[in-house]
């Protein structure tokens, strides 16, 4: 079920605004619930199916998250403007019968967003594909938990101009989800963090910190053995030496 809503009230804060969509969502939410659970006893179902039912609801605002998960009747003292309109939904997510779970969601992956964001074409592409039920990023990604990930790490001078050349061809959601996958196999190390996101049509303007970043994941980071594995089909393409076999057998063809 999906719903896009202008807000009728003007929101203090990020966090705000999405403490108030997630109230907004539960209003839609517990009436569906109540709804099936009066058609399992209509049709004579027994009370124990009832623990079948499961709720997840994604948030991908860390503050959002925190507030909702509190104890009823606690709040902070920055949410005491809107607790009496927007708190109700707490009590029910402290109802263990409910099985209401509030979760966190990396932005990347929030669906949401392709109804209510004007997203760049890398992000919007990366979220269609979610929702047709590709659960990794185009075109492969690590498999990680296949066997150990040798990587190799050789650091070398920034190259800024075939940087500033190369980021407006680079899938750069791809890319940084990639990125979080290596990152626990690199700890030793020590490489720097990357942005969600740059401004891929003003390259000009990225600085020079977040330039030495990128160059340190780009070019300086190798997997030297892995398997990267397609999303739409599950096929693994061995990676050795830092060279992937990309070649398909005449039956995948």
């Amino acid at each position: 079920m999906w719903k896009s809503k202008l807000q009728t009230e003007i929101a203090l804060s990020t966090m705000e605004t999405e403490y108030v969509i997630l109230s907004t969502a539960m209003k839609d939410l517990l009436p569906i619930i109540s709804m099936v659970r009066e058609l399992w006893q209509a049709v004579g179902l027994q009370s124990n199916v009832i623990s079948n039912l499961h709720c997840k609801v994604y948030e991908d605002n860390t503050g959002a998250l925190v507030l909702a998960n509190l104890e009823p009747k606690h709040y902070t003292p920055r949410s005491k403007h809107y607790a009496i309109k927007y708190h109700w939904f707490r009590q029910h997510l402290a109802d263990p019968s409910n099985r209401i779970k509030i979760v966190k969601v990396n932005t990347l992956n929030q669906l949401g967003n392709l109804f209510t964001k004007g997203l760049p074409k890398p992000a919007f592409t990366h979220l269609r594909r979610l929702l047709m039920g590709c659960l990794l990023v185009y075109p492969t990604t690590p498999s990680s938990t296949q066997q150990a990930t040798i990587l190799k790490y050789e650091e070398s001078p920034v190259n800024k101009p075939f940087l500033l050349n190369l980021l407006p061809k680079l899938n750069y959601v791809a890319f940084y989800l990639a990125v979080q996958q290596l990152s626990p196999h690199c700890a030793e190390y020590s490489l720097p963090e990357i942005p969600q996101h740059i401004d891929a049509s003003n390259v000009d303007e990225i600085d020079e910190e977040t330039i030495g970043k990128l160059h340190s994941w780009l070019l300086d980071v190798y997997l030297v053995e892995e398997f990267l594995v397609c999303p739409d089909t599950g096929r693994k393409f061995p990676v050795k030496d830092c060279i992937p076999n990309m070649i398909l057998h005449e039956d995948e063809i």
